[in-house]
């Protein structure tokens, strides 16, 4: 029996491991990838550089090739805004969601289980006359609160 769970846990290991080593490699000919494209990219604009040289000079083609860049940055920086923008808004939203959707302390059973003590402890019928006066506190404060903030009574 033991030897069975423990060749279970072997296989489950090596595949575990086998899954890793995978993981490694994926992310190393993804890089790689990543760095070959950025390369590719800069002789790209290299050769802009140097064909706007040639048909317009020198001059016009730095300041073409710094108004592309700067048009990259403020289309990149606009698409940060709005993403960030969401964003903020979804994890609002989701924590509206947790807030709505969290328990509220009666749901609790420990504090269910020290009331069912103490009440035990005291005693039901001394219990009720106490739970009617914390009620009609209750209700009292309610009332003063709504009247307070200028609803109608």
């Amino acid at each position: 029996m033991f030897e069975a769970l423990a060749d279970r846990l072997k296989s489950e290991a090596a595949y575990v491991k086998s899954q890793a080593t995978y993981s490694i490699r994926a992310i190393v000919i993804l890089a790689v990838a990543a760095l070959a494209v950025v390369v590719a990219i800069g002789f790209l604009i290299a050769a802009l550089f140097v064909r706007l040289a040639h048909v317009f000079g020198p001059i016009e083609a730095c300041l073409a090739c710094a108004g592309l860049f700067l048009v990259l940055a403020l289309t990149a920086m606009g698409i940060n805004g709005i993403l960030s923008a969401r964003h903020k808004r979804m994890e609002e939203a989701r924590r509206a969601a947790l807030a709505a959707a969290a328990p509220s302390m009666l749901s609790d059973p420990r504090l269910i289980m020290v009331g069912v003590q103490v009440a035990q402890a005291i005693g039901f019928k001394r219990l009720l006359p106490l739970l009617a006066v914390g009620g009609a506190a209750f209700v009292l404060v309610a009332r003063s609160r709504t009247r307070g903030s200028g609803a109608a009574p």
